[in-house]
């Protein structure tokens, strides 16, 4: 019985992290991205190609840590080279990488 649970449960958690890994692997995959972008993109479209929620861009927009954006009245836009540029600089290998970083 113990070793029927066992199996249930590795077979459960490598489901888990393979569509963990390919939900990640959708996100990091900059050519995709990158043939995917208009050349300018607002919040709402970023969002939903890049899988990025709307209130992170918003929060990255206030602190100053996301993409360089432009502004015309109310309306918020990003150049497709600065979204990809700001997310190959926030590539890490490791958690210590970045812990300077604040």
């Amino acid at each position: 019985m113990k070793q029927q649970k066992m199996k249930v449960l590795e077979s459960s958690n490598k489901n888990i992290t393979s569509t963990s890994l390919e939900k990640f692997n959708r996100h990091l995959d900059f050519a995709a991205l990158e043939a995917i972008l208009p050349p300018v993109v607002t919040p709402v479209k970023l969002s939903e190609l890049s899988g990025i929620p709307l209130s992170t861009l918003s929060e990255w927009r206030g602190s100053g840590d996301g993409p360089a954006f432009l502004k015309v009245g109310r309306r918020v836009m990003y150049s497709r080279e600065a979204v990809l540029k700001c997310l190959r600089e926030h590539m890490h290998m490791a958690t210590n990488e970045y812990a300077g970083e604040a």
